[in-house]
């Protein structure tokens, strides 16, 4: 098994798995080379792999791999504001073929193929400018001499295209306004006779749309009902030819399935990770063996989790990708680091103090939350405790640990030892942050003294932004 996923840096990011071996993690492609978008992986051969994702720059690029080689390539395959930082689709429909499909900026549907012996790729146009949103993209090839792409429409429908062998593409609005959030869409071939897609209502219901061969229109139905979702990503596996599966993320942030085999009445749910388990992000899921599933989604603190379920278990199982090692800050999260050191040096006669990916992840995690839940940061504190606004999680956690209670930078280096958190929002850029913590005179000046705390020998910093914009800045220390 080999996942792939886009790091907060812009780093192209793997994890793999052969059996009988651990998980190994890879950093493939370094920072900056994508934007917060889609990625595809396909494997048209055994003995190869390919991937795609959005440049920073809008291009669109690729990284590659067959047996033999000893190093991955990357190419920009298409240039510089070619791409919405979107979804991205690809498909081998046979072993020798392969082709993707992205949003442009002008949101039109792109495409791009490759068959061997062609010299160089083709690209064209499969949906007009104004034609798609900037959500997820599917294609499916249910037989090698087909290909149906799915996209959502900038006024929440559900648009399709399609190729047969020996004609033109063909395209058509399939469901109609207003029938999806711009967040994922799913597609799985069960049967080739068979296509199913899924998606996300605007109303956070799951929402499937179906077509077996001799029925004369497509279905629709809502499949889970409002509230059952957030508007992030949806993953769809059909394991056996009878069998269908989907997985969504709850808008508690729990990891949800569906599913149905063939003589069932009706479909079932299930929460199957508790709240507070995934972001509002990406999420996917593989059947490697018909008697297999493996889901992996993105956890609110960045790390990667996954679960897993083999045919005779009782119960699923659950475990993280161990990826924090190689957590680096972006350039908001670095600037506020040096800005710390440059006055620890100068104004304290401090040492500088250490990123350590461990607080990295816990600053990042706290941004995030408090930009997940408005009017958090100013929220009365828990029953029995003091107040301390912006440094309460939507847990009850504060930052350091107070009245015996462990605080979640100590829990993030697993030791005890002196920590400090400074918090802030709503400041545009990293150095008015800075420059609101810094400049603080006494005795309000818990934030400047933090910085200026000898003591203190580590740190990690995180910043994330609420739906509107708004930007919370986390900066925890630890010695």
């Amino acid at each position: 098994m080999e996942m792939w996923w886009i790091a907060s840096n812009g780093s192209i990011q793997t994890g793999y798995w052969y059996e009988g071996s651990n998980w190994f993690r890879r950093e493939r492609f370094p920072a900056g080379s994508a934007a917060q978008a889609g990625i595809a992986a396909v494997s048209r051969k055994p003995e190869t792999m390919e991937i795609w994702w959005i440049g920073p720059d809008g291009s669109v690029r690729t990284g590659y791999w067959y047996e033999g080689m000893p190093e991955w390539e990357h190419r920009v395959r298409f240039p510089a504001g070619s791409a919405a930082p979107a979804g991205i689709a690809a498909v081998s429909r046979k072993p020798e073929t392969m082709e993707i499909w992205w949003i442009a900026p002008n949101r039109s549907v792109q495409a791009g193929y490759w068959y061997e012996g062609m010299p160089e790729w083709v690209t064209y146009e499969l949906a007009p400018a104004g034609s798609a949103a900037p959500a997820g993209i599917t294609a499916v090839s249910r037989k090698p001499e087909t290909m149906e792409v799915w996209w959502i429409g900038l006024d929440g429908s559900i648009q399709t295209a399609f190729w047969y062998e020996g004609s033109n593409w063909a395209r058509r609005e399939r469901f109609p306004a207003g029938s999806a959030a711009q967040a994922g869409i799913a597609a799985v071939s069960r049967k080739p006779e068979t296509m199913e897609i899924w998606w996300i209502g605007p109303d956070g219901s799951v929402r499937t749309g179906y077509w077996y061969e001799g029925m004369p229109e497509w279905e629709h139905r809502v499949r889970f009902p409002a509230g059952s979702a957030a508007p992030a990503g949806i993953a769809a596996v059909s394991r056996k030819p009878e069998t269908m599966e989907i997985w969504w993320i709850g808008p508690d942030g729990s990891v949800r399935t569906g599913y149905w085999y063939e003589g069932m009445p009706e479909w079932e749910h299930r929460v199957r990770f508790p709240a507070g388990s995934a972001a509002p992000a990406g999420i996917t899921a593989v059947s490697r063996k018909p008697e297999t599933m493996e889901i992996w989604w993105i956890a609110p603190d960045e790390s990667v989790h996954a679960g897993f379920w083999y045919e005779g278990m009782p119960e699923w199982a659950r475990y993280e990708l161990d990826v924090i090692a190689g957590l680096k800050p972006t350039p908001e999260e670095q600037r506020i680091i040096d800005l710390t050191n440059e006055k620890r040096v100068g104004v304290g006669g401090c040492a500088p103090v250490q990123l350590d990916p461990r607080l990295l992840r816990a600053a990042r995690a706290h941004s995030l939350d408090l930009a997940s839940h408005p009017g958090l940061y100013n929220a009365p504190p828990p029953a029995g405790r003091r107040p301390h606004p912006g440094h309460y999680g939507s847990d009850g956690s504060l930052g350091w640990d107070e009245d015996g209670i462990p605080g979640r930078i100590g829990k993030a280096m697993g030791s005890p030892g002196s920590s400090g958190e400074n918090v802030a929002w709503g400041y545009p850029n990293a150095d008015a942050a800075f420059s609101a913590w810094f400049n603080e005179t006494p005795p309000n000046d818990g934030h400047r003294r933090n910085i200026l705390n000898c003591d203190f020998k580590f740190i990690g910093v995180g910043v994330a932004h609420a739906a509107d914009g708004t930007p919370y800045y986390t900066q925890d220390f630890f010695g």
